[in-house]
């Protein structure tokens, strides 16, 4: 072993390391809860759970909308016997929409958020009659007789100011002469209708004992039980979210499957004994809507809504491009100007990184003597090497460490651009939408791999990767070692250029300008570092 090869493994596993993030983070953020996976099995979540009584739909139900009530930027439907919100739609939105994209509850799915089931028992949300008083045109009530002698009111209030919320609530009554014991569940949360990602991005999260968990059963398992208080129920997808919010503390999260198989959400409270003519309520709040953070701050729902990895620094991220755009009023613009200002913001480390590169080239003559010297003594010439290092203010481990740092930085502005629904559509010089693929250069037919066209940008962005490496080794005499180094390296831009070939264009534009800027930052400390 000698000081020279035993830094060079250290660099090379610290970009293995890095380029091991880029390409299984999507691995681990489906692994650890960041993304949805489908039916995955989380064993830390089912430790000490006990399957409960099924909560199945009932046969035959008339899943109709009663009541259509028109927020500020949505219409939300109620069903008549379910007495839940079974259809929710967002109104056209400023920016590009596919298809049936808005349309984020359907009746067709079975009951939705609201409806209450009696513990354990299987028709669940039969029985309510709607009685909306006259004059209410943003409330929908309903009452139910979940058992003789007992007389349940259940009402959505969308008088609510703040945009897209509301506030549900649940009253029972007990008529009779003797106590009744009753406990009442909620469905607080189920997938939302996504034709745009095909579920790529849909999940479905609740903070339960004051832990954020993804919400998913073992395939299998029709039934799960989380035990602790229930802060919150998220449904969310790329560009939309669903958030309820129990007032009247909750015991427990109870999983189960909807109609079409997929988890949902029952939040469950305590049992109760309601004596005679008393009345008891239990009440929670909702947002549905746009996953925009302007709407959820005011509501204070921003910590139930993710944005994926690194979620705080993605917020910041996108408020500077908010802040960014209204300046330039142009979203290309204003990535062209997130690029620069990140750029100047770790230039410090990006000088460090090329300054330690150029000192290990420097040392390489003494290096060499050292090793020629104590070749035969492995741990006095480590000794030796690391004192030329000191000698010299080198720090081997500088070189990567910048990159590492930055890492954060790079997935969370992968997640704005990526989850922006202000780009779509947005155009820029010969981009006509940033939120896909630029394909600049259409093709008379469909290629494999390529599709219909060539998209231009991944192509100069590895360009500007290949142009990079052969300039940092230009005019150096490199060792055998260095030499296999840069071979292996060399498929790197061949490597990005495939992972970012299909990315939004307005994401790779970033990466095409990093790149560049990284290149003159680069030739600029090799001319001045000598």
């Amino acid at each position: 072993m000698n000081g020279q090869r035993d830094t060079e493994r250290r660099l090379l596993l610290a970009f293995a390391l890095t380029l091991l993030v880029l390409l299984g983070w999507p691995y681990l953020a489906q692994r650890f809860g960041i993304v949805h996976q489908g039916a995955i099995d989380h064993p830390q979540y089912i430790e000490n759970q006990e399957l409960i009584g099924p909560v199945k739909p009932p046969s035959g139900i008339e899943n109709a909308v009663f009541r259509s009530i028109e927020t500020t930027s949505s219409v939300l439907g109620f069903g008549e016997r379910s007495g839940s919100l079974i259809q929710l739609q967002i109104k056209p939105v400023p920016y590009h929409t596919e298809v049936g994209e808005l349309d984020l509850l359907m009746p067709e799915d079975g009951p939705g958020l609201g409806a209450i089931a009696w513990g354990n028992a299987q028709q669940a949300w039969e029985g309510w009659a709607a009685t909306t008083p006259p004059g209410e045109p943003l409330m929908a009530c309903y009452q139910g007789q979940p058992a003789p002698g007992l007389m349940a009111e259940h009402r959505y209030d969308l008088r609510l100011v703040e945009q897209n919320s509301f506030t549900l609530m649940l009253a029972v009554t007990n008529t009779t002469t003797v106590p009744q014991a009753v406990q009442p569940r909620l469905l607080a949360g189920r997938l939302l209708h996504d034709p745009l990602e095909q579920g790529r991005y849909r999940l479905l999260r609740a903070q339960v004992a004051g832990k954020v968990r993804t919400l998913t059963l073992a395939r299998g398992t029709e039934m799960r039980r989380l035990d602790g208080a229930v802060a919150w129920v998220t449904a969310q997808t790329k560009y939309y979210t669903a958030i309820i919010e129990p007032k009247t503390p909750p015991m427990a999260l109870v999983l189960s499957r909807d109609v079409a198989g997929q988890p949902q959400g029952w939040i469950e409270w305590p049992a109760v004994t309601i004596a005679p003519q008393e009345t008891r309520v239990w009440e929670a709040r909702g947002y549905v809507g746009p996953l925009d953070y302007r709407f959820l701050d005011t509501l204070k729902l921003d910590h139930a809504a993710s944005l994926g990895a690194f979620t705080t620094v993605t917020r910041l991220l996108q408020t500077g491009m908010s802040v960014l755009t209204r300046v330039f009023h142009s979203y290309g613009a204003a990535i062209v100007a997130l690029t620069v200002l990140l750029t100047l913001l770790f230039y410090p480390l990006t000088w460090a990184s090329f300054r330690t590169m150029k000192g290990m080239e420097l040392l390489q003559p003494e290096i060499k003597a050292l090793q020629a010297r104590y070749g035969k003594d492995p741990k006095r010439l480590n000794e030796e090497v690391m004192k030329a290092y000191e000698r010299h203010k080198v720090n081997p481990l500088a070189g990567c460490l910048p990159l590492l740092l930055q890492m954060p930085m790079v997935i969370a502005l992968y997640q704005v651009l990526s989850r922006s629904s202000e780009l779509r559509g947005a155009t820029f010089l010969c981009l006509r939408d940033l939120s896909a693929p630029d394909a600049l250069v259409p093709l008379p037919v469909v290629l494999p791999l390529l599709g219909s066209a060539i998209n231009v940008l991944p192509l100069a962005m590895a360009g500007m990767m290949f142009l990079q490496q052969r300039l940092s080794t230009r005019g150096r005499a490199l060792t055998q070692e260095q030499r296999i180094q840069q071979q292996v390296f060399g498929f790197m831009p061949v490597l990005f250029g495939a992972m970012f070939y299909t990315l939004p264009s307005g994401l790779v534009l970033y990466w095409l300008l990093n790149t560049t800027l990284t290149v003159l930052q680069q030739q600029l400390v090799l001319r001045r570092v000598t």
